[in-house]
């Protein structure tokens, strides 16, 4: 996954905390994880370059990060 996509998501998801009002430690947990499961994605034989990641997120993917 390119760089400055994730980032994006991050920056993105970091403000919809900030909106929802979350508390800097759940903010710091949230963002951890997500940079985590970003990290598992771009190393999944499920990730291709020329996909979108809305195209190969789901609930089965995400709970195979999990296992």
């Amino acid at each position: 996954m390119e760089e400055e996509k994730a980032r994006c998501i991050l920056n993105d998801y970091e403000a919809y905390l900030t909106h929802e009002e979350k508390s800097s430690g759940t903010k710091e947990k949230y963002l951890r994880d997500v940079r985590s499961f970003l990290k598992w994605m771009e190393n999944s034989s499920r990730w291709n370059q020329t996909m979108r990641l809305e195209n190969v997120l789901s609930m089965e993917t995400a709970a195979g990060w999990k296992e």
